[in-house]
């Protein structure tokens, strides 16, 4: 399952108003700007979906905090800011290996590049 999947089954079965503002972009659809974010060293939040109707940042996006440990990338805390009266505990922590992570955004940043 990719994520933007356990994302809206999460949301589907965890919060309030479960049909609305699920729509997610794919990743081929993101803006590179957003991918880049996911690069920064140390500890950071980062948008991971932006809207899939209108492809804008801060439109219905899906915030994490992202965090390098022990070589590892970790996604945690994850939160939508339009719905703030949501939970998204027990949503992860994921846990990536960072240098393949690390492969792996920048394989993906030159393929939506083009």
């Amino acid at each position: 399952m990719d994520l933007s999947s356990l994302v809206r089954d999460w949301e589907a079965s965890h919060t309030p108003k479960p049909k609305s503002g699920l729509d997610y972009a794919g990743l081929q659809e993101w803006p590179p700007e957003l991918l880049e974010a996911w690069l920064v060293p140390d500890e950071w939040k980062a948008q991971i979906f932006v809207c899939g109707g209108c492809l804008e940042w801060g439109c219905w996006s899906l915030l994490a905090h992202l965090m390098r440990q022990d070589g590892h990338v970790i996604w945690s805390h994850f939160e939508q800011p339009r719905r703030g009266e949501w939970s998204y505990d027990g949503l992860g922590p994921f846990v990536f290996d960072a240098e393949l992570y690390d492969t792996q955004v920048k394989a993906l940043l030159e393929d939506v590049r083009g």
